[in-house]
């Protein structure tokens, strides 16, 4: 099952599309940055973002996908990424991020109150949200259309709630990419 899993989230045209490493220097991260990886998945951002920052907070209410992220940690000998379970972020400081990393997993959120309640009391003054998801629209891969979140209603999501849209682009022919910050 976590063969899978691991199988689904990281193939080969998923990588090409996403280019986690390059994407996560694209967006500012560095090796001073405290990340959070919020819904984490098997670690495709959250290891490539360990192996250039400070720390990285790896969060997801899946334990499966939590094992799979620590398994990868610890065969790379990162010391410094922090699995966060549900239920479990105010474990991180208060106003302690520089990068909130929401990748496939905004249009999985039920309860956006709540997450923008995390990302105001989790994220720096000067931070940023990178969101990452499918095009609502027929793509090769990716949830039903039905199911998705388009870019326009996450940019309204953030712009009534005072935040800024910052960087807005297209990631080949599966996602789009948001910078968004206070």
């Amino acid at each position: 099952m976590k063969r899978s899993k691991i199988e689904k989230f990281e193939s080969k045209k998923r990588l090409d599309e996403l280019k986690p490493t390059d994407t996560l220097k694209e967006v500012g991260v560095g090796e001073d940055s405290i990340i959070l990886d919020y819904g984490a998945g098997t670690g495709l951002f959250s290891v490539p973002a360990a192996r250039m920052a400070q720390t990285v907070f790896a969060y997801d209410i899946d334990p499966e996908m939590l094992d799979i992220i620590r398994r990868k940690s610890c065969k790379e000998k990162l010391t410094n990424v922090q699995i966060i379970g549900k239920g479990n972020l105010s474990k991180i400081g208060p106003h302690s991020i520089d990068n909130i990393l929401l990748v496939t997993v905004f249009h999985e959120i039920e309860d956006l109150d709540s997450l923008f309640m995390d990302i105001d009391t989790l994220l720096k003054d000067d931070g940023k949200i990178t969101i990452i998801d499918f095009h609502k629209k027929e793509t090769p891969s990716g949830p039903p259309v039905e199911h998705r979140i388009s870019r326009q209603d996450v940019i309204e999501e953030f712009t009534q709630r005072n935040y800024q849209v910052i960087e807005d682009r297209d990631m080949g022919e599966n996602f789009y990419l948001l910078s968004i910050e206070a």
